[in-house]
């Protein structure tokens, strides 16, 4: 389904017009161009949408990659994600119990030369889970080490050293573990199979 924005921000300088200012809530349901099968409905969307930093809510995310016709392939995921490292991204796993987990990557990432990895700064990014009955709990980044994200085309890591989230190069199974990066727990019992992965670029 399409979605609008349940508030018009009108942006002057950074800040919000004063007649905007304190009248409703500054959040914004995106304006999806594609439809997403992992974040199928509007709860997924309200509820995760809120905890973007507010400047990011006003942007309309774009579908980039699905491994449902792109390939269930790690390194064809970075690949359609190159054209859009300076965005802020979101990456949506769905496993074959129906649940979500997903990294908010607030900041685009950059090129060492053989990895994908996030500038040290990662305020705003956070890890997320929905259960099978739709509650979410989102986990931020804590400042506790610098490992924040890295990619290859061997494996995907968010977080560590116990990382939060670990994709292999097939987008076959993953691995989650309690987290000293986000302070997040583990999640889908461990270790899951996955259905499909979805990355969308905001802008």
């Amino acid at each position: 389904s399409s979605f609008v924005c349940a508030v018009a921000r009108a942006m002057q300088g950074g800040e919000v017009h004063d007649s905007l200012a304190g009248a409703v809530p500054l959040f914004c349901r995106p304006r999806l161009s594609e439809p997403s099968e992992a974040l199928h409905s509007d709860a997924h969307w309200e509820s995760l949408w809120q905890r973007l930093p507010a400047d990011l809510r006003i942007l309309d995310p774009k579908l980039v990659f699905t491994s449902r016709t792109d390939g269930c392939s790690l390194s064809r995921l970075l690949k359609a994600g190159e054209s859009f490292r300076s965005n802020p991204a979101m990456l949506c796993v769905q496993t074959r119990t129906q649940e979500v987990l997903g990294y908010f990557l607030c900041s685009g990432l950059y090129f060492t030369g053989s990895a994908y990895a996030q500038p040290d700064r990662s305020d705003g990014s956070f890890v997320f889970h929905f259960d099978g009955d739709l509650n979410l709990t989102v986990s931020p980044f804590t400042g506790a080490n610098d490992m924040t994200f890295l990619a290859d085309r061997d494996a995907l890591v968010v977080g560590g050293p116990q990382p939060a989230m670990r994709l292999d190069s097939d987008l076959n199974w993953g691995f989650s573990d309690a987290c000293p990066s986000y302070g997040s727990p583990a999640v889908c019992g461990g270790r899951f199979q996955i259905a499909f992965v979805e990355l969308f670029a905001l802008g």
